[in-house]
């Protein structure tokens, strides 16, 4: 754990700990396994649309996590934008 996170310290030093977390956290993460048939043929229609459902369901929950750390992200260049 990081020194800031067990004591008071400033605004600044806490987004600054809590950024340096998450990415040690996405470091961290192995890589995905290959989910995709690579030959549709011998598959059946049922488990072709079955497996749609599937990707559809996948790329909504990446949108989301994508949404998540554009809003992080946003925030921590909020914190450290320049002052003029």
């Amino acid at each position: 754990m990081l020194p800031c996170l067990q004591k008071k310290c400033t605004p600044f030093i806490l987004h600054l700990e809590w950024y340096l977390l998450m990415i040690n956290e996405e470091e961290e993460k192995p890589p995905p396994k290959n989910l995709f048939y690579s030959d549709l043929g011998p598959i059946s229609l049922g488990d072709l649309e079955s497996y749609i459902h599937k990707l559809e369901s996948e790329i909504q929950r990446v949108r989301l996590e994508i949404e998540k750390k554009d809003t992080i992200k946003e925030n921590a260049a909020s914190v450290f934008k320049p002052r003029t």
